[in-house]
């Protein structure tokens, strides 16, 4: 395993003073069922903007720069959220692993900017629900672990749409599940996330008022508003046009 260590690493609070540094150690690594990729095992540097990457180290191995990044693994480090703007640096994850990390929610606009990831780690955070269709955006996900949050409710059509996902550990939530590599134990097992992890109120509320549901359900009542009065246009125009007829035999019949 190929491996860079970062001997020294100063920036001037100048020139950071709007963002997070996330200082990596690059390696080609494996984690979980993500096998031998070049990743980013790292910390984040607080330097300004508490919230938002502004630069990572580029310390790279070889010729490889942070396009060829597909994981990310930072690990018992005190965040109490997610870092926004990773995608900036590293576009094409397909690993996502943020352990003992004190985040305390999770929202699906800061995994959609990861189109290719296909395996998540938050292992041992805060996180206590996942909203409606959680993952609509990230189609490609294969594993998945919550374990050890204390998670207990979640919205419609979270995992059920993943069609490739075979690896779930929800252990010492809701709903504990330990499953690797088997899809029908993982297809058995999110079918008691409903009964076990029921989304609150609030998130019924919002899904209601700004989910894809109310859209359907908007769209479906003007469909069917429109199909009686689509019906009677198209009744008054057969009957116009046998009146035209009518009138048209009389003329000529004059």
């Amino acid at each position: 395993m190929f491996v860079v260590t970062i001997v020294a690493l100063i920036f001037s609070t100048f020139t950071l003073s709007n963002g997070l540094l996330l200082d990596c150690t690059y390696s080609v690594r494996s984690h979980w069922t993500v096998i031998n990729t070049y990743q980013c095992t790292g910390r984040i540097v607080f330097i300004g903007d508490p919230r938002n990457v502004s630069n990572v180290s580029h310390n790279h191995i070889g010729e490889r720069n942070n396009s060829d990044v597909l994981g990310i693994f930072i690990d018992s480090q005190i965040l109490g959220f997610l870092p926004r703007n990773i995608d900036e640096f590293f576009p094409n994850l397909e690993s996502l692993a943020f352990r003992s990390t004190a985040i305390e929610s999770l929202h699906p606009s800061e995994l959609r900017v990861f189109p290719n990831l296909m395996q998540i780690d938050f292992f041992f955070n805060a996180i206590s629900q996942l909203d409606f269709h959680f993952f609509q955006d990230n189609l490609k996900l294969r594993a998945i672990s919550f374990s050890s949050n204390p998670l207990n409710h979640v919205g419609h059509g979270v995992f059920d749409v993943l069609d490739e996902l075979t690896s779930l550990n929800t252990q010492g939530t809701c709903n504990s599940l330990n499953v690797n590599s088997n899809r029908q134990l993982v297809v058995n097992g999110i079918f008691n996330f409903a009964r076990l992890c029921p989304p609150t109120f609030q998130m019924m509320e919002t899904e209601l008022l700004t989910g894809r549901n109310f859209e359907r359900t908007v769209d479906q009542q003007i469909a069917d508003r429109m199909n009686p009065l689509t019906m009677q246009v198209f009744q008054l125009r057969q009957e116009l046009i046998e009146l035209e007829n009518r009138i048209a035999e009389l003329e000529e019949r004059n």
